[in-house]
């Protein structure tokens, strides 16, 4: 029995040809185009590129999880800005912007929403303490992330959240416990990575005091 050879299409016929003002793609084999007003999409090149994926999450915005691919290789394929349609184990699962003008070595793109991640944000209020000194009050808030792999394989997974930072000068604002996250001290966020083994549960806790005049009393921390 003869071996099915695999099927070929005007990407299979393509020569590259790069000149100092632009890029073409000369076709050798002949393509019918019908004249019907209709958008045809022909198939001039075709790559393989190596792939990282991730999750990213950010459990005080959204409760799902996204997943996302970083490509490397891809500033040798010549593309051109603009948008793209994304394929995920062969089924199509959205669009996203191709910007070739990113001076990065990898490409995100990004799959859409995972819900094989479950994740909670919940706002301990049994771990505050209240401490007045002087006119002041002190409060310590302490959140916890608490995160569920339902997939059968690991994943990695990056987790961001946020610190309020304060505008006004009557308010003191301070990290206490970043839960071992990478914490910026100018904007405020903490971002985990994280490899979390399938039906495994990881919990993140993150702890920051507020202090303010007792005459001031806050609605929110």
């Amino acid at each position: 029995m003869n071996e099915m050879t695999p099927a070929q299409s005007a990407a299979n016929y393509s020569q590259l040809v790069e000149t100092m003002a632009n890029v073409m793609f000369e076709i050798s084999l002949p393509y019918s185009i019908p004249s019907d007003g209709a958008t045809h999409i022909v198939s001039v090149k075709t790559s393989n590129l190596p792939a990282t994926y991730y999750h990213y999450l950010v459990p005080k915005i959204e409760s799902e999880a996204f997943l996302l691919a970083k490509v490397t290789g891809w500033e040798e394929l010549n593309l051109l800005p603009g948008s793209a349609n994304v394929f995920y184990e062969g089924t199509f699962v959205g669009e996203t912007v191709l910007n070739p003008a990113v001076i990065n070595d990898t490409l995100d793109l990004a799959f859409g929403r995972d819900n094989g991640i479950t994740v909670t944000r919940t706002k301990l209020p049994v771990k505050e303490s209240n401490k007045l000194i002087g006119n002041d009050i002190t409060k310590t808030i302490t959140y916890e992330l608490r995160m569920k792999n339902n997939k059968s394989k690991a994943l990695n997974l990056v987790v961001e959240d946020q610190i309020p930072l304060s505008q006004n000068q009557g308010i003191k604002v301070e990290m206490k416990d970043a839960g071992k996250a990478d914490y910026n001290t100018q904007t405020g966020l903490l971002k985990w990575n994280l490899s979390v083994n399938s039906k495994e549960y990881k919990t993140l806790k993150f702890s920051y005091e507020v202090t303010y005049n007792k005459d001031m009393p806050l609605s929110m921390y």
